[in-house]
């Protein structure tokens, strides 16, 4: 039951996201990442962390998104998910590259 309602507060969050409302997406993708850590759920966890650092990333909260996407990398090494690493390290590199590119 609560892997469900974790599914369903991440997917609300994307769609808030997915229309430009980050600051309603943003709460809803929390909530998710709150439930998915409670019941122990890496994997969910992980998404979750991914979509936070991108709303972070598009608002150009360059050092918020890579805290979150630090945390998600050291789920995806925990659970042995190399396309996981891979895509965050490249997400992170992407970011430091965009924050030195700051004015």
């Amino acid at each position: 039951m609560l892997k469900t309602r974790a599914r369903a507060l991440n997917q609300i969050g994307k769609l808030y996201d997915h229309t430009g409302d980050y600051e309603t997406a943003l709460p809803y993708l929390e909530q998710s990442l709150a439930v998915y850590q409670k019941i122990g759920d890496k994997a969910g966890a992980s998404g979750a962390l991914n979509n936070i650092s991108a709303i972070h990333h598009t608002r150009g909260i360059y050092d918020q998104a890579l805290a979150y996407l630090e945390q998600e990398l050291v789920i995806s090494r925990e659970i042995g998910d190399r396309s996981g690493m891979c895509a965050t390290l490249f997400n992170m590199g992407h970011l430091s590259l965009q924050k030195e590119n700051q004015p």
